[in-house]
């Protein structure tokens, strides 16, 4: 009985590593990040580290007036990307 709970736990929207989509967060994902002083950034990610905590990304776009956040790889937990209210999922290649 425990281990059912837990698999549908895991299934449902929102669960750790899964994307406002239901689906796993994974490489190709282009997200838009939604904290107050971001302005209109966004990242792809490159690839979800094997433990399947952190996702290396690449910044796309970001309105912050910084020349030097183009091209930077930020290492994001795969959480916080599946995080609606942290990350907004705008496109996924699945």
């Amino acid at each position: 009985m425990q281990e059912e709970k837990m698999s549908e736990e895991i299934r449902q929207p929102g669960a750790p590593g899964t994307a406002a989509t239901g689906g796993p967060v994974g490489p190709g994902q282009l997200y838009l990040d939604l904290a107050s002083g971001r302005d209109d950034r966004r990242v792809r990610v490159i690839m979800v580290e094997e433990n399947g905590v952190l996702a290396a990304c690449r910044v796309e776009r970001d309105l912050s007036g910084l020349a030097d956040v183009f091209g930077r790889t930020p290492r994001i937990h795969v959480r916080a990307l599946a995080d609606p209210r942290r990350f907004a999922l705008l496109e996924d290649p699945r």
